[in-house]
């Protein structure tokens, strides 16, 4: 997102491409073929189901209890140390995709609060 204008849509991550789009693009990708149209609204779509479709979420290996004890940021550094290895390099890679993003906030009109209330769903499996 550094690299070129991507991060500048407004609306990433909360606009939603037409379905049919949205699986022509997953198609593509499935088979190792990168697409023609790079749309970003599609693309960052992708990103949230890909999190979301994960066997086990990013962020399940720790209890919302746990989570909610942590009153300042050192408490919750040492909690996510209790991720496994992938889940922990995951939550790194979208906690620095989430931070790129709202670099651009002014452009994206998307600040540290609408990035985190559009990913939270897609990190964690809520039990009913």
């Amino acid at each position: 997102m550094k690299n070129n204008n991507t991060g500048l849509a407004e609306g990433i991550f909360r606009i939603n491409p037409e379905n049919s789009h949205k699986e022509e693009v997953r198609g593509q990708l499935n088979r190792g073929i990168a697409p023609d149209d790079n749309d970003v609204h599609c693309l960052a779509w992708l990103i949230k189901a890909w999190f979301r479709e994960l066997p086990s979420s990013v962020l399940d290996g720790l209890s919302l209890d746990q989570v909610l004890q942590c009153n300042i940021k050192e408490e919750l550094v040492e909690l996510v140390k209790q991720l496994q290895p992938i889940e922990l390099a995951l939550l790194n890679w979208v906690i620095d995709l989430m931070a790129d993003v709202v670099e651009q906030e002014e452009s994206n009109k998307m600040n540290a609060k609408n990035i985190a209330v559009v990913f939270a769903p897609n990190m964690t499996q809520v039990n009913d």
